[in-house]
């Protein structure tokens, strides 16, 4: 199955996403296929948003988030990873709708509507939550009934609030929390003006903090400025990389991610880890702080 964008003649070709996700066998529009594509793509694509912390603009047109995610292996946020698994499960034959969110609505009420986005599928006569633009969170997609649901160790659950309006409630140690949904189509005005506002305000936590998160089956391993992190059933790791060209090397091997350019970002993550920790040497766990950390490790500021 392909799709072509006349405008800029990029072919988009379902085979190079399936590669570009390891996803191996027969495509259905069946539950078990939902389940493998959307677990596939969590587990291979990281949840960045580089770009953005370097100041330079991220586009939501589906031909460039493919170049990006599938032909520079790239990763990406909310508006690109969802966007790019809408399509790619549309051409496997589901049906999927884009739908608007607020992370942090619970706290921020409806300014939040439209800093993230999320997807609605149906497979076999069953409607699914999907999403793939947070740091740590879902895996498979989520049957769309209110109450609780496990994914292995991980148990969510979906609260109702009001004909149209739930509430997804993350596993205990995910990031972020909790965030808003709206079963009604999407208000893409809407998610076009927060996508630009959070792009171009410099108080965004994706313009300050330098983040990137790859789930696993069993954990999740993040950079969070100079910190390199890796949490599972055993705990959790923290090292401080050194210096641009290594973590250029972890983006590479641990991350999978094509190239970014660290050697610009690199001043820009020291400065940011002084203003936090009071040192552009300190761990964050190895002792005492000059400062909070107030925003650190939330991959949706709620001052956006």
């Amino acid at each position: 199955m392909i799709a072509a964008s006349p405008k800029s003649g990029l072919q988009m070709k379902l085979q190079a996403y399936l590669d570009r996700i390891g996803f191996k066998g027969a495509v259905r529009a069946d539950v078990p296929t939902l389940n493998a594509l959307h677990r596939a793509q969590a587990l291979t694509v990281p949840y960045e948003a580089c770009d953005v912390f370097l100041g330079r603009p991220v586009s939501q047109h589906l031909p460039d988030l493919y170049r990006k995610i599938v032909e520079d292996r790239r990763g990406g946020w909310c508006y690109e990873a969802n966007r790019l698994l809408a399509w790619a499960i549309e051409q496997a034959g589901f049906t999927v709708q884009l739908a608007t969110a607020g992370v942090y609505r619970r706290e921020r009420g409806d300014s939040a509507w439209g800093n993230h986005v999320v997807l609605l599928i149906e497979a076999e006569g069953q409607r699914f939550l999907g999403d793939l633009g947070l740091g740590d969170a879902l895996r498979l997609p989520m049957p769309l009934v209110e109450g609780d649901w496990s994914d292995g160790l991980r148990r969510f659950r979906l609260e109702r609030l009001d004909s149209e309006t739930w509430r997804f409630w993350n596993h205990a140690q995910g990031d972020p929390g909790d965030f808003d949904f709206r079963t009604g189509p999407a208000n893409e005005s809407l998610i076009a003006e927060r996508h630009a506002a959070i792009q171009a305000d410099p108080s965004s936590v994706f313009r300050k903090t330098f983040q990137v998160y790859q789930m696993g089956n069993d954990g999740v391993r993040s950079i969070l400025g100079r910190v390199l992190r890796t949490n599972g059933p055993e705990g959790e790791t923290r090292v401080l990389i050194p210096d641009a060209a290594s973590l250029g090397r972890h983006l590479a091997d641990d991350f999978g991610l094509g190239e970014i350019d660290t050697a610009a970002a690199w001043p820009l993550i020291l400065a940011r880890h002084a203003e936090i920790f009071g040192a552009e040497d300190y761990l964050p766990g190895s002792g005492p702080l000059r400062n909070s950390v107030p925003s650190l490790t939330r991959t949706h500021d709620p001052g956006t």
